[in-house]
């Protein structure tokens, strides 16, 4: 009996010692940088890249939250293994210093982890208010960016 015990109560033991929130090999601090393409039908097509910052932690109805360098954007994705899946439907609003409102949906998006690097590419309908007349458009990004701390 008492060896069947301890059978028993290994897989719970290890269970328990053995796993933590999916996503903990996601956690940090990220920085590199951010090539995307901006297409507002009538008014612009932009390709650029910039610098781009990020913070992965534990969300709360999903595995992680991807936040943005200025807070105002909060991803949240489910993580299988190395790969994390963006939620689709989120929305990020963007207001620039000219008035300019950008609203950001996601349609999809991954962030594939290998060593201390993190690929993040997302996709995107736009809505962009320029002088009170709204726009639609696209938003493809593509990340490259290294751990830089935990």
């Amino acid at each position: 009996m008492k060896r069947s015990m301890i059978w028993l109560s290994l897989p719970l033991t290890t269970f328990a010692l053995g796993c933590g929130p999916a996503g903990q090999q996601f956690h940090g601090s990220y920085s590199g940088s951010n090539t995307y393409t901006m297409t507002i039908n009538g008014v612009s097509n932009d390709t650029k890249s910039i610098p781009a910052s990020y913070r992965i932690s534990e969300g709360v109805e999903s595995d992680i939250i991807i936040l943005d360098s200025t807070g105002s954007c909060a991803l949240p994705a489910d993580v299988e293994g190395e790969v994390a899946t963006l939620k689709a439907g989120t929305t990020c609003t963007y207001v620039t210093q000219g008035g300019i409102t950008a609203t950001e949906t996601l349609t999809a998006g991954t962030a594939v982890l290998t060593g201390s690097t993190l690929q993040l590419n997302l996709s995107s309908t736009v809505s962009v208010t320029i002088n009170g007349q709204t726009f639609p458009g696209s938003y493809v990004q593509n990340m490259s960016l290294k751990r830089i701390g935990k």
